[in-house]
């Protein structure tokens, strides 16, 4: 590892958080610097990190407007543009998913 490099850096990478139960607007102010696409009943928030650790954030934002996370995707860049869609989703797995929206506070409906 080089000086320049820190524990858990990598390369530009995109990804991608499904949220459900909020509007377009409220997403749009709450997330001004990433594209935001419907995806079927749900809304998909897209944007560039070079460090797994800088969706921390976003993911705290998700949960500070009340929104429901459904899923989150980071995949490399490699020449794809911003508004690249994944090749297949990524299933967490029940309990990998529960610990996800517990860490991040987000709210299960029942």
């Amino acid at each position: 590892m080089n000086a320049e490099e820190t524990p858990g850096s990598m390369d530009v990478r995109i990804g991608q958080i499904v949220v459900g139960d909020v509007s377009e607007a409220r997403l749009r102010t709450a997330f001004p610097d990433c594209e935001i696409a419907a995806v079927g009943a749900d809304l998909q928030i897209t944007f560039q990190l070079r460090d797994l650790a800088e969706t921390y954030p976003l993911l705290n934002r998700v949960r500070q407007i009340g929104a429901t996370l459904v899923s989150l995707v980071h995949q490399p860049l490699t020449g794809r543009v911003a508004s690249a869609r994944p090749r297949s989703p990524v299933s967490l797995g029940d309990a990998a998913t529960d610990r996800l929206r517990a860490d991040c506070g987000t709210r299960h409906s029942n």
